[in-house]
């Protein structure tokens, strides 16, 4: 799987949830500019030598961005300060669909 794949999967993303995906990518993009990009567990995934490092997906109420790495949290304190945090299997970052797109319908 590539970036193409990766495309495929935003074409299919409904408005406004797409735009966002399309923008969290470019600015993981820019953070790691040699990522790799694949589908990895059901939604666009970003590798560095291999190793996956963060995945991002559209869900019913939210956006779902899940940094694979517990310190990734900790550093974003300030910037994630009155978001909600939820912890599944791995560390995840859970933003509120509606909050980001200011009371837009879910």
């Amino acid at each position: 799987m590539s970036k193409a794949d990766v495309d495929e999967f935003f074409a299919v993303v409904e408005e406004p949830k797409r735009s966002t995906l399309e923008e969290m990518r470019r600015r993981i993009l820019e953070v790691v500019p040699d990522a790799a990009q694949t589908i990895k567990y059901g939604m666009p995934a970003f590798l560095k030598d291999g190793w996956c490092f963060a995945c991002i997906a559209p869900f019913k109420n939210h956006i779902n961005w899940s940094p694979y790495s517990s310190n990734v949290l900790a550093q974003l304190t300030e910037e994630l300060e009155g978001q909600h945090a939820v912890r599944h299997r791995q560390t995840a970052a859970k933003v509120a669909y509606q909050e980001a797109h200011q009371g837009a319908t879910c």
